[in-house]
């Protein structure tokens, strides 16, 4: 069973929320930038692969910029404690490639 990125990392508002405040934010002139975490824990790498894909396609609407930031490995975190286990590997250099190339606009996705 897949678990989506929507249930790998809880930042405490939804989608909706990211939504609603991108819009008031353009209403008032202001730019919106979203950051994406690519390839959070407990995602395998085709799974981080496709939560990008859709992640870019449901965020390109609303934001004027995005960040993909590949996940690194940070020490005395959680995620250092899965990686030192051999449970967590950070994301390959070609996904990341194969994502930029992809993902370069609404009309590419």
């Amino acid at each position: 069973m897949m678990l989506s990125g929507k249930s790998a990392i809880n930042k405490g508002f939804t989608f909706q929320d990211f939504r609603n405040a991108a819009m008031c934010a353009h209403a008032a002139g202001a730019g919106v930038k979203a950051y994406l975490l690519f390839k959070p824990l407990f995602l395998s790498e085709q799974e981080a692969v496709e939560d990008m894909k859709t992640s870019f396609a449901d965020t390109i609407p609303f934001a004027d910029m995005i960040s993909m930031n590949p996940c690194t490995v940070q020490r005395n975190t959680e995620l250092e404690y899965y990686w030192k286990r051999g449970a967590y590997r950070p994301p390959y250099l070609w996904s990341i490639l194969t994502l930029l190339a992809v993902c370069t606009g609404p009309h590419d996705l």
